[in-house]
């Protein structure tokens, strides 16, 4: 099984090459859980809490062992939560993320190869409206990445 963090932070690397992405919220406001500016020990459910506008925050939510097609594999489901100003506004985030194309690649985003250990993002699902302790609707979608390997 692949490290959880090791993916995240590919996963993370990808999404800030998509240019549209970064336009719309400022490299600065893409974080990553176990980053820095979130502190070193924060859980989760602590940097969903405390993310502002305009941030989006990329989270490891678990591994399990899935089946795909008739095989059984690593499954590592990652979430992204956004946090902005207009419902619209995470819409379009979302979207430059799924099609989006990061520089330096010639695929979309849900086509590509994150790491070499994993086939493309998969089971992409819809934005998902949560609250936040500060009262601000916060953003959620989800995708997986299935490991090649058994």
């Amino acid at each position: 099984m692949q490290n959880a963090l090791t993916l995240l932070t590919a996963v993370h690397a990808k999404i800030l090459a998509i240019p549209e992405v970064t336009e719309d919220l400022g490299e600065e406001n893409i974080l990553l859980l176990g980053d820095d500016a979130l502190g070193e020990y924060i859980s989760l459910a602590d940097a969903i809490k405390n993310l502002l506008p305009p941030q989006m925050l990329i989270g490891h939510v678990g591994s399990y062992w899935g089946l795909r097609g008739r095989v059984t594999r690593w499954k590592h489901q990652f979430g992204i939560w956004i946090n902005v100003e207009e419902q619209t506004q995470a819409y379009a985030v979302w979207s430059h993320i799924i099609n989006g194309t990061p520089t330096g690649d010639s695929v979309q985003f849900e086509e590509l190869e994150l790491h070499p250990s994993c086939d493309p993002p998969e089971e992409f699902q819809g934005l998902m409206r949560v609250a936040s302790g500060s009262g601000d609707e916060i953003f959620h979608g989800l995708f997986t990445l299935t490991e090649s390997g058994g």
